[in-house]
């Protein structure tokens, strides 16, 4: 298979600019702050934990953060807000190095693709993150720090995250570690405890809307603003799932999973088989993400409700049970269609 055929990264979407391609950044200001303190303090650890919901701007940004230390041969030094922006634009060279991610300073790592299947492996493996024992071994290939991204630290295997804590542990000079991580309690303890924490927050629907107007290619949000104001709860700040959202037509498929739980809809058979369907088609798996995202949040705010004890265990032991539907399903290969009927079975007897 030729190079150009690969795809960029597993989660790649069409349409959308990936982090290392994209030349704007917003929101995150006191972040970005405390990133700044501890550079221009020269208090600048080597290895961060980039922690926070999925899409929010935490790749943006450790690639915002690394144009610029690429850039720099001494150990300390002073940065600002302003100089981030003009490391950013992407007419410089440096730009478009990491854009084509061929900077020889910068190692970022996901899920690898393997040739032999044409498919993305399913974890980040051992063999991916002993790419950075080549890489801090030589020497720089140019001026400047080097930078390692875990693109993400939730997706490495034990073997993975061990082999990357030997490194975490012994860290070579004049290198910075950025681990994201949207599941922090999943990662080593061990891990965690050498790293500093950047915690990101959902962005602001008015920086949401900035960012995806500069994330998509070509075209603009138009009259889609509404949407992402009106359904803020659902979108949650993400730009990629805002792209998602608006690109796959969600809100009417929303309307249908919301109108399925109530009284009418439990006993509407026909809207219950055309929502399976269109969630288990092929090429549908945006729409069933989206599902188990509504279900997530449906049964999160029935928990988080002030009700009787024996309710709130009710939930979410209803919860545990949908998990383990939907891994099975994963596992055993199970048909969509029928773990969807059975969760929605679960429901209606609440």
């Amino acid at each position: 298979m030729a190079l150009e055929e690969i795809p960029l990264i597993a989660d790649h979407i069409e349409g959308l600019k990936e982090p290392f391609e994209n030349d704007f950044f917003c929101g995150h200001n006191k972040v970005e702050q405390q990133f700044l303190n501890a550079i221009n303090s020269n208090r600048l650890h080597h290895a961060w934990l980039l922690t926070g919901p999925k899409s929010v701007g935490k790749t943006s940004f450790a690639f915002r953060i690394a144009r610029a230390l690429v850039e720099r041969e001494e150990k300390k030094f002073v940065l600002s807000h302003q100089e981030l922006d003009q490391y950013s634009e992407n007419q410089s060279p440096t730009f478009g190095k990491i854009a084509r991610r061929a900077h020889p300073n910068l190692l970022h790592l996901t899920i690898p693709y393997d040739i032999k299947t044409k498919k993305f492996k399913t974890n980040l493996t051992i063999d991916e993150v002993r790419k950075t024992n080549d890489f801090f071994g030589t020497t720089a290939g140019e001026k400047g720090w080097r930078i390692a991204i875990i693109d993400t630290a939730d997706d490495m295997t034990l073997n993975a995250a061990n082999a990357l804590l030997k490194i975490l542990e012994e860290p070579p000079e004049n290198t910075i570690f950025f681990l994201l991580s949207s599941q922090p309690k999943k990662l080593l303890s061990t891990i965690k405890s050498r790293c500093q924490i950047l915690k990101f927050e959902e962005l602001a629907t008015a920086d949401l809307i900035k960012a995806l107007d500069h994330a998509q290619i070509g075209g603009s949000l138009k009259g889609d603003k509404e949407i992402l104001f009106n359904y803020h709860y659902l979108i949650g700040g993400r730009v990629r799932r805002a792209h998602q959202f608006l690109q796959n037509n969600i809100l009417p498929f929303y309307e249908s999973f919301t109108y399925l739980l109530k009284p009418d809809g439990r006993g509407d058979i026909e809207r219950l088989y055309a929502f399976m369907d269109e969630i288990c088609a092929r090429g549908a798996d945006d729409k069933f993400n989206f599902f188990i995202d509504f279900l997530e949040s449906h049964i999160s705010n029935q928990i988080t409700a002030e009700r009787p004890l024996e309710v709130l265990v009710s939930w979410a032991e209803l919860w545990d049970k949908v998990q383990e539907r939907l891994k099975d399903m994963n596992q055993l290969n199970l048909d969509k269609k029928q773990t969807v009927f059975a969760i929605f079975n679960d429901l209606h007897a609440k």
